[in-house]
């Protein structure tokens, strides 16, 4: 037990000094320490080897480790799953167009995306609960459900101010 809480720690120093090498931009020393760590099950790791890969536009790697992060129940891999599965979202985060989506993937990606915002959004994420009231007013992959748009709608709107969302306080 003792050396599994040795182990244990020492994995969380070298993920820590990782983490702060990686803030100030030195990808070169971190990465290979995080490719280390994830390969290790480290779940941390592993969302930060996604969004590395996310960033270098290497979608099939950011989606590879953000499964893995997400099977571990993560949630910001979920969240980031459903931005790459997002058809509507063209743009990764360098602004360059993710190239894997193309027209015979879009309705499976929109699926994918949508299911991936309704586990956030469940779990109290704004950002899906908006997102995830967009699919259900455009239909996008789903049937247009325009009560699940003004549930989801409402919650976005009531995370952020506190109170149920008023139509007249729009027109007002």
């Amino acid at each position: 037990m003792l050396e599994n809480q040795s182990t244990s720690q020492m994995q969380k120093n070298i993920f820590n000094n990782a983490f702060d090498k990686w803030k100030q931009g030195d990808e070169e020393n971190s990465v290979p320490i995080f490719k280390k760590l994830a390969k290790d099950g480290h779940v941390m790791a592993q969302l930060i080897l996604g969004h590395h890969y996310h960033r270098e536009n290497d979608i099939q790697q950011a989606i590879k480790w953000y499964k893995k992060a997400a099977l571990s129940r993560e949630p910001n891999a979920y969240l980031s799953l459903a931005m790459i599965y997002d058809p509507t979202n063209l743009l990764n985060a360098n602004g360059a167009r993710c190239a894997f989506i193309d027209a015979v993937e879009a309705q499976n990606s929109y699926i994918r995306a949508f299911k991936g915002f309704l586990w956030r959004a469940t779990n109290g994420e704004p950002d899906a609960m908006s997102m995830l009231a967009d699919f259900y007013a455009g239909g996008m992959g789903i049937e247009t459900n325009l009560e699940k748009y003004k549930y989801w709608r409402d919650q976005t709107y009531i995370f952020h101010t506190g109170k149920p969302f008023d139509e007249q306080d729009w027109i007002s």
